[in-house]
C-alpha cells in the first residue's frame, strides 16, 4: 500500500487479492479452467464466494473479462505491475 500511495485498506485489498491471482497465474500456478483454482471459484470452496459465471474459464478470462468492470481492472493491473517489480516475475 505504501509503495503505490493508497491509504485506504479495503479499496487495496479489493485490487490487491485479484492481482494476487493473478500473480501466481504469471508465475506458472495451473490457472486453466480445470485448476483446482478455477474450480474453487466456480463452486465456491476455500474461502471464495460461489462464481457459477466462473465455471468453465481459466482465472485469468474470468477475473479480467466477467468479474471486474474496466476501471477495476484497470486498478488490478497496477497493482500486479507493482508486484511483479517488486517480487520479480
Amino acid at each position: 500500500m505504501q509503495m503505490m500511495g493508497v491509504s485506504d485498506a479495503s479499496y487495496f485489498r479489493f485490487a490487491a487479492n485479484p492481482a494476487s491471482l493473478l500473480y501466481l497465474c504469471a508465475l506458472g500456478h495451473d490457472c486453466s479452467a480445470s485448476s483446482q483454482l478455477s474450480i474453487q471459484m466456480c463452486l465456491g470452496l476455500n474461502g471464495f464466494q460461489s462464481r457459477v459465471e466462473a465455471c468453465g474459464l481459466d482465472v485469468e478470462s474470468y477475473l479480467l473479462n466477467h468479474h471486474l468492470s474496466p476501471n477495476q481492472v484497470e486498478d488490478v493491473l497496477l497493482v500486479l505491475e507493482a508486484m511483479e517489480v517488486e517480487y520479480g516475475s
